[in-house]
């Protein structure tokens, strides 16, 4: 008994020492580095979208932003593409000078990115423990699209968060907090709304009145505070964000087909149709590479919804259950238009559930593919290169998006394999 109590504290001592060590390197590589070089390439227009709307105007007038871009001497300006809601929440960033602002918010993404990675830990693992915990703030610190991310000023580690505290919610069995983070992930980005299917396919109902009521209520709140008007000019804003078109297209944007975009919409027009940034295999009209997105989009719908089918007697804590949460959270990526590099942070939890059903469960046979799928999400990449600008190099183009498809098919079929109980598990 004294040498077993005698290994378990040597476990836990060598788990806070790599928690320490992982916690200095994320220090070093997404905190220290990245400070040297914020560009503020998404913060910018979210920052003047949140001014102009507490001015009483609309964010969406591409003339004003324009005009307040060169007020505060930015060089380069994108248009505002979120729901007015989002500028609501950030208002109170936007009483600060622009500086001030992108700090504020840059550390507020570190809280927000170690307390999501601490719940979902929390989560998949059953408790918080340090071993865990250090392996995936380590992952963290050399994740390249977390520190585009921040250098960017971007969303994502906030929609990351909304996702760990709406699963921790949901297995604390709390609708109405379930509803109200459902409802404001939702009104911030649009995205998480693919909760709302998940919560209708499993019959989760209580979850899905609360978000509703929420999202009403969030939706009145916001159109209290900035009008109508504004909300109205967001939708046909929305529709420019569909399949083949683009926000911007007459100032010359195509962002459904940037090399940085690793949506399957862009893949599709990088192979398929004439663009400016690839000679494609394929010169097909331009409606070909929608319609297979579309096509792509319904086999991931229907694959995810067959394999989570509910079963009632499933309980909340059960792998299968964090797994088909973590499958809606990899639609809520792979459907539209838009998944920028930056877009894969909200992986995270998708991430730890298989890392954890590959290391804890006995599937070994997984661990290579979860390793080569890991390795290429968190490296740099140049996506723009000259190489992937023809032939199968194309391919390399959208290279994590095929990382990201792999950790989708992983998660597909990882409960085929026989679960072993946690004494059996290595």
């Amino acid at each position: 008994m004294g040498e077993g109590n005698k290994r378990k504290r040597m476990l836990s001592l060598f788990g806070w020492v790599a928690l320490a060590a992982a916690l200095g390197c994320y220090g070093w590589y997404q905190i220290h580095l990245p400070l040297n070089r914020l560009h503020s390439n998404d913060f910018k227009h979210m920052y003047l979208g949140a001014k102009i709307m507490r001015q009483g105007h609309s964010p969406y007038d591409a003339e004003r932003l324009l005009y307040e871009a060169r007020e505060h001497r930015f060089q380069t300006i994108l248009p505002y593409v979120y729901p007015p809601f989002t500028g609501i929440v950030l208002m109170p960033l936007s009483y600060l000078p622009f500086g001030k602002a992108l700090l504020v918010w840059f550390f507020i993404s570190h809280v927000l990115m170690l307390a999501a990675i601490n719940l979902i830990i929390c989560s998949v693992y059953g408790r918080w423990s340090p071993a865990p915990a250090a392996f995936w703030v380590f992952y963290a610190a050399l994740f390249f699209p977390l520190t585009r991310n921040l250098t960017a000023g971007q969303l994502n580690v906030a929609l990351l968060f909304c996702y760990a505290l709406i699963w921790y919610f949901h297995e604390k069995q709390k609708p109405i907090a379930v509803g109200f983070a459902t409802a404001f992930g939702t009104m911030f980005k649009i995205s998480p709304a693919i909760l709302f299917l998940y919560f209708i396919w499993k019959r989760q109902w209580k979850n899905l009145l609360w978000g509703g009521v929420f999202t009403a209520g969030i939706l009145l709140v916001s159109i209290a505070f900035v009008g109508w008007q504004t909300h109205r000019e967001f939708i046909p804003l929305a529709r420019q964000m569909s399949f083949g078109r683009s926000t911007w297209e007459e100032y010359g944007h195509d962002f459904y087909r940037q090399p940085f975009n690793q949506s399957f919409n862009s893949f599709f027009h990088h192979i398929m149709t004439k663009n400016p940034h690839t000679n494609p295999l394929l010169k097909l009209p331009k409606p070909y590479a929608d319609k297979m997105t579309m096509l792509v989009s319904l086999i991931l719908l229907v694959a995810v919804l067959y394999c989570a089918r509910s079963k009632s007697q499933w309980n909340l804590s059960d792998y299968r259950e964090q797994r088909d949460y973590a499958l809606f959270i990899m639609l809520s990526l792979f459907l539209p238009s838009l998944c920028w590099d930056h877009y894969l942070v909200q992986m995270f939890y998708p991430m730890i559930v298989i890392g954890y059903g590959a290391a804890r469960r006995g599937w070994r046979l997984m661990l290579p593919f979860l390793a080569a799928a890991l390795y290429i999400l968190a490296m740099p990449f140049n996506f723009d290169s000259d190489a992937f600008r023809m032939g199968l190099g194309i391919l390399m183009m959208s290279i994590k998006l095929w990382a990201a498809l792999l950790i989708f098919i992983l998660l597909l079929i990882s409960v085929k394999h026989p679960l072993k109980t946690e004494a059996g598990a290595p």
